[in-house]
């Protein structure tokens, strides 16, 4: 009982503090459908591009910060903030100290069979829970419910993700410090497939963050990402170089 006392009067923890968000995450957003042209053929692609407010940014920060707290609370280290609060400079600063990484298909393959096992796993389990606790089904309803949940089943585990390659790069760039990252993949389904790429940069402003993503088929992917290098003048930065 006495060592029980101790360990209980040595105890620290963080409380965690439920703020509400009350600003506006995004300043508007765009969407377009992209075409062009090179000596490879025809070139298609999507666009969006959205603002994220500076003061979401420093929301996240904050309630990062608590979740690290709470959940660090047993080792009795408290966390300090992530970031800075958000200006542009700071956010020029840090994407400048950040170092290029690139994860090739050997090194993701057995992160990738780990995430389509969860997938399989967790789909299928959420399916069958929401579908068969409907307390509004019928009796006589449940059998053809049960049926389409047995289809899934069978669907689901044909169903697979891919990636060949996930590449993060700070930049130089016409407008300040930008950062990007690639993922190269493909969605599988029984014996089908369909690669794809997505691009993102982001691109720090006086009101937070412009973020634009790049979506097209693999093929494509060299031409578009070489048409918005171009626009923005993007220069590789080699990790913390200025």
């Amino acid at each position: 009982m006495r060592f029980l006392q101790i360990l209980l009067s040595e105890q620290t923890s963080y409380p965690m503090v439920k703020e509400e968000f009350k600003g506006t995450a995004l300043d508007g957003y765009s969407l377009y459908q992209l075409s062009g042209d090179s000596t490879l053929g025809h070139h298609t692609g999507w666009l969006l591009t959205y603002n994220v407010n500076k003061e979401a940014i420093n929301y996240l920060d904050r309630m990062t910060t608590q979740i690290v707290n709470s959940a660090m609370a047993d080792k009795q280290v408290k966390a300090q903030s992530v970031s800075e609060t958000y200006t542009k400079s700071n956010a020029e600063k840090f994407i400048s100290n950040m170092s290029a990484v690139t994860l090739d298909r050997k090194m993701l393959e057995p992160q990738m069979a780990n995430l389509n096992a969860t997938m399989h796993r967790d789909m299928i389990k959420t399916i069958q829970q929401s579908a068969m606790q409907d307390a509004s089904l019928l009796q006589k309803n449940k059998q053809s419910v049960q049926e389409g949940v047995d289809l899934f089943k069978r669907v689901i585990p044909n169903f697979t993700m891919g990636a060949t390659e996930i590449s993060f790069k700070p930049y130089t760039s016409k407008f300040g410090a930008m950062a990007g990252m690639s993922v190269r993949g493909s969605l599988k389904y029984d014996g089908f497939v369909l690669p794809g790429s997505l691009t993102m940069y982001a691109m720090p402003q006086n009101d937070g963050l412009t973020v634009q993503i790049l979506a097209t088929e693999d093929t494509s992917r060299d031409y578009w990402s070489g048409q918005l290098e171009s626009m923005y003048g993007l220069k590789t930065l080699k990790g913390g170089n200025k």
